[in-house]
């Protein structure tokens, strides 16, 4: 009898850095969690896959359902297990959540007392995260408002800790230039880093799981390793319609400007159509040069619905296929009374 491929499937994509996504994997796939010690049965559990200007993260659905069932299992025998959680986050943050919410450049330092913090709390941010992803049914009788409460003091976190990398990287490794976001933990702690090529290579294509970077791998190379199947998304190339959720109305119609990763934000036009696999503070600028906004995820209290609301551009969220069906200059149509957007004329290349 032949044993099922586990598939993983593709949650989300960003364009963060490579420190950034170390400690995101250790913290939630191999670090001992403060909360428990028990260790994630499935590995690599979590694939990132970095490519097209962002980095997609793969979830093996059997180590989600895992980590969901310990926490709701801990929750329901331990009564003061949520509070815990709740405190301890709140401690944690306490240095540095004013500064990834202002986002404050950082010298060496303190960058490096940075990373160590935001690994310090990442493993209870992950069993927070999980607990208020979960449904009604999946959390039955359990009050978690507020945990709820307490994930409102971290929506800044995910997007402005990168951002303070990002940035204090730059200036304090200004030879590095665009390729910070493509640097090692290690490498930023030992001051060595490989060659411009090396980095070049990196920035293109990279997967990192089970705390290794892989270069020169395809797909299905890594599939073939760790015998696994990571997720498609087969696109119709004929297709001339793509739907979504309406963050904001209006009716209007533009050119494409892809902006996937922090590359493209200076990169957009007054007058374009902004398309992005999800907006984070850093696209603010582009954000308010485009007549519209549309992205792949997201929900109504995401960033670009938050945003858009803001500054009253119409938007359409949670379409899961713009930035793969869009491209650079096509003249579209987008109709955010209803979500819809549709091409009306392909630029020719």
């Amino acid at each position: 009898m032949n044993q099922k491929i586990p598939k993983f499937e593709k949650v989300f994509s960003r364009d963060f850095t490579l420190a950034k996504v170390e400690i995101w994997y250790r913290g939630e796939a191999k670090n001992p969690k403060g909360w428990t010690d028990k260790k994630q049965p499935y590995s690599p559990y979590i694939i990132f896959e970095r490519s097209d200007g962002t980095v997609g993260c793969y979830y093996d659905e059997r180590g989600v359902q895992w980590i969901k069932n310990l926490l709701l299992k801990k929750a329901r025998r331990e009564k003061d297990f949520l509070t815990k959680i709740e405190n301890t986050i709140k401690e944690k943050i306490k240095d540095i959540r004013s500064v990834y919410e202002e986002e404050t450049l950082l010298n060496y330092k303190k960058l490096i007392k940075f990373l160590d913090n935001i690994e310090s709390v990442f493993p209870w941010l992950e069993a927070m995260w999980w607990f208020c992803e979960m449904s009604s049914t999946e959390i039955n009788n359990l009050d978690i408002t507020k945990m709820q409460r307490t994930r409102e003091l971290t929506n800044k976190l995910s997007a402005g800790t990168d951002t303070v990398i990002r940035k204090s990287l730059k200036r304090i490794f200004p030879k590095l230039k665009n390729f910070v976001g493509v640097v090692s933990g290690e490498e930023v702690r030992s001051k060595k880093f490989p060659t411009n090529d090396i980095l070049r290579e990196r920035d293109k294509r990279y997967f990192y799981t089970d705390n290794k970077l892989y270069l020169r791998t395809t797909k299905k190379e890594i599939e073939k390793k760790y015998k696994i199947k990571l997720e498609d998304i087969n696109i119709d190339k004929n297709l001339l319609e793509v739907r979504g959720t309406s963050a904001y109305p209006g009716f209007i119609t533009g050119r494409v400007k892809r902006v996937i990763g922090h590359k493209q934000i200076n990169q957009i036009k007054k007058g374009e159509i902004l398309v992005s696999p999800m907006t984070m503070t850093d696209f603010l600028p582009a954000m308010k040069k485009a007549v519209a906004i549309i992205t792949d995820e997201g929900g109504i209290t995401c960033h670009a619905a938050i945003v858009a609301r803001e500054i009253n551009k119409p938007c359409i969220i949670g379409t899961k296929i713009a930035t793969k069906v869009l491209k650079d200059g096509d003249l579209v149509e987008v109709d955010a009374n209803k979500g819809i957007v549709s091409i009306l004329k392909r630029k020719r290349t």
